[in-house]
């Protein structure tokens, strides 16, 4: 994790042009990789805590969910994120045909996970 002084100090050497990047990056103690990202605007930033961006959705109660059975701390996310994966992703074909028990068996898991 990169200090906001040390990234200003890399952006101001490289925007002195006096060093190269291998030179950037011997002075500042800064990785080569970390150098390039920041002269091409690619490094990622550290996210804000800032409450007023975060859901609080991490404030109820220990106990079980009634959907999955997870012990969590209320609501459950898995619950709350599992429909928008599942409606995101394109059904699984293996071309098996199942016959008989297995078929039944197959609908059974499906209803169940579709309750």
């Amino acid at each position: 994790m990169l200090s906001p002084n040390k990234v200003d100090e890399v952006k101001r050497l490289l925007t002195s042009g006096l060093l190269s990047r291998r030179g950037i990056s011997v002075q500042t103690g800064v990785s080569r990789t970390v150098v390039n990202r920041i002269a091409n605007g690619t490094r990622r930033e550290k996210p804000t805590n800032n409450p007023e961006t975060i859901i609080q959705l991490r404030t109820g109660p220990v106990e079980r969910c009634p959907r999955c059975g997870r012990k969590i701390v209320m609501p459950c996310l898995a619950c709350l994120v599992r429909p928008r994966i599942l409606s995101s992703v394109p059904p699984l074909v293996l071309g098996v045909e199942l016959v008989g028990e297995e078929r039944k068996r197959y609908e059974q898991l499906r209803a169940s996970r579709n309750e």
